[in-house]
């Protein structure tokens, strides 16, 4: 066989395995992503400042659902730990609410959400709607070799958010600073 009938044999097999490859990606690509379950967030009236989750906490508050929807209770401190692990995956928008418990029991829907950034406009100086800000997971490290899944937003408008005023770190004194971290026994991810 000529030289030049091997490099047309070999291109030819590779553009078949670049081929399958390429329709094999398609295919896992349009793969079905698991569904969350829905989330309904209850915070104190008048609640501004960051937010806390902190799954998979063996001592944390035990799981909550109503009307078929994970409840998370934000204490007024807004670090909540939970037993419950972490709710992964594609969730419409409407399957995720955020609510005000006013001091008499009643209900106040917050509106407002905001996940992309925030740039310092004129505009959104003036916004005062309160808004929702965030709520991705992510994890960190509250004792030494152990990580923990938690889930991060913010609650206030968009000028406060600019100007950085709710902000709390999660290692500050309003965090789990001044906690036991005998709460988080059982709870480290393994990797």
């Amino acid at each position: 066989m000529k030289n030049s009938q091997v490099k047309l044999k070999m291109g030819i097999k590779s553009l078949k395995v670049i081929f399958f490859l390429i329709q094999g990606l398609l295919i896992t690509g349009c793969a079905k992503v698991e569904e969350r379950e829905p989330e309904i967030y209850l915070l104190p009236e008048g609640f501004k400042g960051s937010v806390y989750i902190i799954f998979n906490i063996p001592k944390g508050k035990p799981p909550k659902y109503e009307v078929g929807a994970r409840i998370y209770e934000i204490p007024s401190s807004g670090v909540l730990m939970t037993q419950m692990k972490a709710n992964q995956g594609w969730i419409h928008s409407d399957k995720i609410k955020y609510i005000f418990i006013n001091k008499d029991g009643s209900k106040t829907p917050i509106t407002g959400r905001w996940t992309s950034s925030l740039h310092d406009t004129p505009d959104n100086r003036k916004d005062k709607k309160i808004t929702i800000f965030g709520g991705g997971l992510g994890e960190f490290q509250p004792v030494k070799g152990c990580y923990v899944l938690q889930q991060e937003f913010m609650v206030g408008t968009k000028s406060e958010v600019l100007d950085d005023k709710l902000y709390f770190g999660i290692y500050s004194s309003k965090g789990i600073k001044n906690i036991d971290k005998s709460i988080f026994e059982g709870a480290c991810l393994d990797y």
